[in-house]
């Protein structure tokens, strides 16, 4: 519920750092994912533990978020799509790769071994899902996207992942489906398109 204000946050930063202020329209429908988001949350939820760190992480989470958004779009009028793309993919293959090494005493055989395991297609599988199409692709796209939309309307659309992991939910481990899930998956649609509609201009 707290990564759901990452689009109002995004607002206030984009509207002091690049000066890029949302239209009327957008501030009131901004409004309406993060509603949807916290209804589907409230209403698949399980009891658990909160823990003031975990609170505090998760705010911090948000601020940076809402930063790098707004770093992408700043930085989309100097560097190619390809440009930002490629750069934040190697920073986090250089910090991940020299972590992963770190985590088995920088041995490269510990580090090699799960390819020899015989569930190393499965591995294989999982790496080139995640490096190919939920980094660079994904993050292609975003980057796309950072330099033809605003900041607002970007971080509106992370309402999405949402709905995404609800509808995978019900689809691959046949989670209930509630009137308040359904409602919520409205309420953020209906608020996305709002916010990315273009404005209506006489002629």
């Amino acid at each position: 519920m707290i990564l759901a204000v990452v689009p109002v946050v995004s607002m206030a930063v984009s509207a002091l750092l690049l000066k890029e202020y949302p239209t009327r329209r957008q501030k009131y429908f901004s409004i309406l994912p993060v509603l949807g988001v916290i209804i589907m949350t409230a209403a698949g939820q399980e009891k658990g533990i909160i823990q003031p760190i975990g609170v505090v992480l998760l705010i911090c989470c948000c601020l940076s978020s809402a930063l790098y958004k707004t770093a992408n779009r700043g930085s989309a009028g100097q560097f190619s799509t390809f440009e930002r793309t490629y750069y934040v993919i190697a920073v986090c293959m250089v910090v991940f790769t020299i972590d992963a090494f770190r985590t088995v005493d920088f041995s490269l055989e510990a580090y090699l071994t799960p390819l020899s395991a015989p569930t190393a297609g499965s591995y294989i599988f999982s790496v080139l899902m995640l490096s190919i199409f939920c980094s660079i692709v994904a993050g292609f796209m975003v980057n796309y996207a950072a330099a033809r939309m605003s900041v607002v309307s970007l971080a509106t659309m992370g309402a999405l992942m949402t709905i995404t992991a609800a509808f995978a939910g019900v689809v691959f481990l046949n989670e209930p489906v509630s009137v308040l899930s359904l409602a919520g998956t409205v309420l953020i649609i209906y608020g996305i398109r709002q916010v990315t509609r273009p404005e209506e201009r006489e002629n």
